[in-house]
């Protein structure tokens, strides 16, 4: 029998880092934080599991980009709704911190695009730099 408050206290630090990194949102990242347990939990109890962290680390991939096609699906839908109430007048050119911002979600849509396997790939090698 898993004891799942201590899979939890070990290995959610992981599960957060791995999820916040992608969503660089509070809420969204919770949801998937629990989402990649109860996934986690529902793959335990039809086989036994040898790599916690392994396994987490993933499924929080999985579950991050999922949230990241959903708030693409959905942009894409407003972007229109957004483009007939946007305003004529033109706003500053952004610092250099808005910049860095908008390349980072730039970078997450784009993460979300890709295929299960490369965002693994791509996850795992950007945990290492």
């Amino acid at each position: 029998m898993v004891d799942w408050s201590q899979v939890v206290q070990q290995h959610g630090p992981l599960v957060w880092t791995t999820v916040y990194r992608l969503l660089r949102h509070d809420a969204d990242a919770a949801d998937c934080f629990q989402r990649t347990f109860l996934s986690a939990l529902v793959l335990s109890r039809t086989q036994t599991i040898h790599n916690w962290p392994g396994l987490l680390q993933r499924l929080g991939t999985a579950r991050a980009l999922e949230a990241l096609r959903q708030r693409l699906r959905q942009a894409q839908r407003l972007r229109p709704l957004l483009a007939e109430v946007a305003v004529s007048s033109r706003t500053p050119e952004p610092d250099q911190a808005a910049a860095v911002s908008e390349l980072s979600d730039h970078l997450r849509q784009a993460l979300a695009q890709l295929d299960e396997r490369q965002a693994q790939v791509c996850s795992a090698s950007c945990s290492r730099a």
